[in-house]
């Protein structure tokens, strides 16, 4: 299973709480491969989940949801860099904005029979609006979603690689075949491209030795290879389109330090491919573009405003010292419970590494080896829980 989507589907079945905090959006320089911050430090946002995120081309508002302490979807003016909206939610996922009607889309679970809805949400007045009736979906996201502006669809991707594809007016499944990719090959991300209703992805070979552009067709999933690939530049995070060059841009980690790559979605080879200049303990996710201002934005965590010290945000757990240097110690705080796995985790979710395989310990001191510092998530296996927890490695 592509490991992103491990990632997503952990989040959901034990629902984790991470935490993070100095959260801004921030414009993209491509020219210097810098950043800058747009605005001031968004209020209350304590941990945003990377991939669940979406752009109001007609408003330039950069949507995205926040967890842990408030759970919300929050709007912010890319002109201005003013909170223009924010909202309180329960158990929706996926947002989606569509320019074309002018609506934010989200996916709405109601957890009573765990059935799943599509509904449109007023940014005026926050009223939510079913659409359609039951969705025959999978019980979980894979972590990608994307909406066609062009024929007004609603696309996810449920387990087994199930490519679902809705009518945003009706609410009705239309499309819903399963992706069959040969073994090695995993889809990082995928977008549509808001003039020709074209679904492009980035699927890579090899955990990432090889990728290569495509085109998907949500009728029948098959799968279409732009040009010849290229090589070791990284994979997974984000992607968007820019159609005013005609490119299919993705935002990623590649050798501890973030990159931004764009590709020609006519012949798969590389436009642009820098490093972008940021602090050790950065982190950039969640690329969206604005064909109207031709500006690349993202969401940027700002290490410099943390704390000095990181709690452990499961009870049962205990990580110290956080942030560290080539040594912690995991305690279990659950009588009986012992730590059965850790793994390393890079903050997009792509695991690194094991640390632990074993009989199972109630305290273990682990080695990092970690050159590259910044930060990372740990994946501990608790008895037969499953959780998340952050670490600084400095």
């Amino acid at each position: 299973m592509n490991l992103r989507i491990a990632f997503f589907i952990l989040i959901y079945c034990s629902l984790l709480q991470l935490f993070a905090q100095g959260e801004y959006i921030v414009e993209l320089d491509l020219t210097t491969n810098s950043f800058t911050k747009i605005g001031a430090k968004i209020d209350d946002v304590t941990f945003i989940i990377p991939g669940y995120n979406t752009y109001d081309r007609n408003g330039s508002i950069f949507y995205f949801i926040s967890a842990q302490e408030k759970f919300a979807i929050y709007g912010i003016d890319t002109k201005s860099g003013d909170e223009v909206f924010s909202m309180p939610i329960e158990n929706f996922t996926a947002i989606e904005y569509s320019n074309s009607l002018d609506k934010l889309f989200a996916i709405k679970t109601d957890v009573t029979n765990n059935t799943k809805y599509l509904v449109h949400i007023n940014t005026s007045s926050q009223e939510v609006t079913q659409v359609g009736g039951v969705l025959e979906a999978a019980s979980m996201f894979q972590g990608y979603d994307a909406f066609n502006d062009k024929d007004n669809v609603y696309t996810f991707t449920g387990p087994p690689n199930i490519l679902y594809s809705i009518d945003a007016v009706s609410g009705q499944t239309i499309h819903e075949p399963q992706i069959s990719l040969p073994a090695g090959q995993a889809i990082q991300h995928y977008d549509y491209h808001p003039t020709t209703g074209l679904l492009y992805t980035l699927i890579s070979e090899g955990d990432g030795a090889q990728v290569f552009l495509a085109k998907i067709n949500i009728e029948n999933a098959s799968i279409e290879k732009i040009g010849d690939g290229i090589g070791d530049l990284g994979n997974g995070g984000s992607a968007a389109i820019n159609e005013n060059t005609n490119s299919y841009n993705y935002l990623h980690v590649f050798a501890g330090s973030h990159w931004h790559t764009s590709l020609s979605l006519e012949t798969g080879e590389i436009i642009h491919n820098k490093e972008i200049n940021t602090a050790a303990l950065d982190n950039l996710v969640d690329l969206e573009y604005d064909n109207v201002q031709d500006k690349y934005f993202a969401k940027h965590w700002d290490a410099m405003s943390t704390t000095s010290v990181i709690e452990s945000i499961h009870s049962n757990i205990n990580i110290y010292p956080n942030p560290a240097q080539n040594q912690i110690v995991i305690e279990s705080n659950e009588s009986g419970k012992k730590i059965n796995a850790v793994s390393l985790l890079d903050i997009s979710g792509k695991k690194i590494k094991d640390l632990y395989t074993g009989i199972g310990n109630p305290i273990l001191k682990l080695n990092l080896n970690i050159e590259t510092p910044g930060v990372y998530l740990l994946k501990i296996k608790l008895g037969t829980k499953s959780l998340i927890e952050r670490i600084v490695v400095k």
